[in-house]
């Protein structure tokens, strides 16, 4: 989960460059604050400030997404809820880089209302392509769970925030057995075909 750089505040205005950098501070409250805020910026702005984050977006999503804090993982999914439904076509070119988090929130035990919001905001950017999406990300996926359960030790998570693993594992244990799980699929479903969108570029141009 990488941080953000200065040089990826360069392009925004004053008001986001506030609010991103308030989410980068060690205390709870004041992250809480500031994904309430960011929240209300993402409600109130209009589409064009909006497409300023879309390729920062990743970064901050992947690492914030899966805090602690509920609340924060509860503004973050509504944030990007608020993205993907406004901007659209816009957000291809980020969609495999957030689809891992996206997912695992879907299975966030701790809350049914960031459960919720995660699904809906994936039907809702998603309607008749669930499957395709799967199956256009499917690398991304396993290399997420891979990286979180097989790869990662105590110490690289803490690193990380707390309750990631959990997610994680309840992401494995109900969604990829009946998706993507190679021990499950065989190479003729449609989670192992890559036929249909050999290229981001054919798959970009289908959302």
């Amino acid at each position: 989960m990488t941080s953000l750089l200065p040089e990826d505040f360069d392009h925004l205005d004053s008001e986001l460059k506030v609010l991103l950098k308030r989410l980068s501070k060690k205390d709870a409250q004041t992250k809480i604050k500031a994904t309430d805020d960011l929240k209300a910026y993402f409600i109130s702005a209009d589409d064009n400030a909006l497409l300023e984050l879309v390729y920062i977006w990743p970064k901050l999503f992947n690492k914030m997404a899966l805090d602690v804090e509920r609340k924060i993982r509860e503004n973050m999914i509504s944030c990007h809820g608020i993205l993907f439904t406004r901007l659209k076509k816009d957000m291809a070119p980020v969609l495999k880089s957030v689809i891992g988090t996206w997912l695992c929130l879907q299975f966030d035990s701790s809350s049914t209302e960031i459960t919720k919001q995660a699904i809906e905001s994936f039907q809702t950017a998603f309607p008749n392509k669930r499957a395709d999406v799967l199956t256009f990300c499917q690398a991304e996926i396993q290399t997420f769970v891979n990286d979180n359960i097989l790869f990662h030790t105590v110490e690289t998570m803490s690193k990380h925030p707390l309750n990631s693993v959990l997610l994680i594992e309840e992401y494995t244990k109900k969604a990829m057995p009946d998706t993507i799980h190679p021990r499950k699929c065989s190479p003729n479903t449609f989670a192992w075909s890559l036929a249909p969108f050999q290229s981001s570029r054919v798959f970009m141009k289908t959302l």
